[in-house]
């Protein structure tokens, strides 16, 4: 038997390990330390049954110990494998096991409804009925395994409280890429230090890789929601028209990957605002004195809006991650978006 230990979640930093087998209780013991709390896989197999079964722990750092009780033999079988029975006073592994034995439920609610299928299919061509219709559902079911998978986790999302377990659940089933909308919308409610955390960046990270980022493009920019430090609201037409490029960017201080950001735009917007580039920085921050307090403590450049909790702007533009931008010319007109701040300043040095 042996214990194969993964690293998908780099902050899980081994410090020491050590395993020992007690044959007369049927018991692998693995005693470790590590670095900070965080998310371990583990995988133990057995050639003697031909089983890997593939396990995601939570770690707090505390030391809790976690009792984990599988029937290797039963883990020779093909196919998903459920989770097993783990005994823990970690309220977050609580929470993760909570989640998982979600999952594996609609896992083989998926199984059930394609063996459905399959069995009027098979009997579909028993009696010699039309079958283009059947045939096209089942080769086309296999799609539908991931929305199952997306189910589960929201349907957890919905029954627990926001915590660094239901952020897992969101990059467990990938709602990033299949469902953007509703994750940006899990992100932005998140309490700040969920959000800031690492799976909270993960996750933004996630969302910014599979937002959409050609469909604006050509379009008009008529309208920001939001108004200035002083209660004034500014017409688009009224912003571009003194600037060859404008970057409009949506952000929030509560963004870890926005404020990262700002150092670099600051450096943009001093090197071409003279050859007649502006900066637009429309936030969605909900409290405007975290939003002001943001602004002065990065010297954030440009022109600034606040549209509490952006509900008009991201509607308008479909924005499902933070920070959003996009590049408009002097007419208004969307030219880029969210292209890379090195590919925006390439494109400045022409003008």
């Amino acid at each position: 038997m042996s214990v194969d230990l993964g690293d998908r979640y780099p902050d899980i930093k081994v410090l020491q390990s050590k395993i020992r087998i007690e044959p007369d209780s049927a018991t692998l013991i693995l005693e470790r330390k590590i670095e900070q709390p965080g998310f371990l896989d583990m995988g133990i197999v057995n050639p003697a049954y031909k089983s890997n079964w593939s396990i995601t722990l939570y770690a707090d750092g505390s030391k809790d110990t976690i009792y984990i009780e599988a029937d290797m033999k039963n883990y020779a079988q093909k196919g998903l494998l459920p989770y097993p029975k783990v005994t823990t006073a970690s309220p977050l592994q609580n929470e993760l096991t909570f989640y998982m034995n979600l999952l594996d439920s609609m896992q083989g609610e998926y199984f059930r409804q394609k063996d459905s299928v399959k069995n009027l299919l098979i009997a579909a061509i028993e009696k010699g009925d039309q079958i283009d219709t059947l045939s096209a559902v089942v080769n086309d079911f296999d799609k539908h395994f991931k929305f199952f998978q997306v189910a589960a986790a929201k349907n957890f999302q919905k029954r627990s409280s926001p915590s660094v377990i239901s952020v897992y659940a969101a990059l467990d089933t990938k709602i990033a890429r299949w469902e953007p909308g509703y994750g940006f919308e899990f992100y932005k409610n998140l309490p700040e230090d969920v959000r800031n955390g690492l799976y909270g960046q993960m996750l933004n990270e996630e969302l910014i890789k599979y937002r959409t980022v050609n469909e604006a493009i050509g379009d008009t920019l008529r309208v920001l929601y939001g108004e200035t430090e002083k209660g004034q609201k500014m017409a688009p037409p009224d912003i571009f028209k003194g600037s060859k490029y404008t970057l409009v960017v949506f952000w929030a201080s509560w963004c870890g990957s926005c404020v990262k950001e700002v150092p670099e735009l600051n450096e943009l917007y001093a090197k071409y605002k003279e050859k007649g580039f502006s900066l637009v920085a429309v936030s969605i921050d909900k409290d405007r004195q975290k939003w002001l307090d943001a602004v002065e403590e990065n010297n954030y450049k440009g022109l600034h809006l606040l549209e509490k909790g952006g509900e008009l702007n991201i509607k308008e533009y479909k924005i499902f991650a933070l920070p959003y931008s996009f590049l408009v010319d002097q007419g208004g007109i969307i030219r880029n978006v969210n292209s890379p701040l090195d590919s925006i300043r390439m494109k400045l040095e022409n003008i």
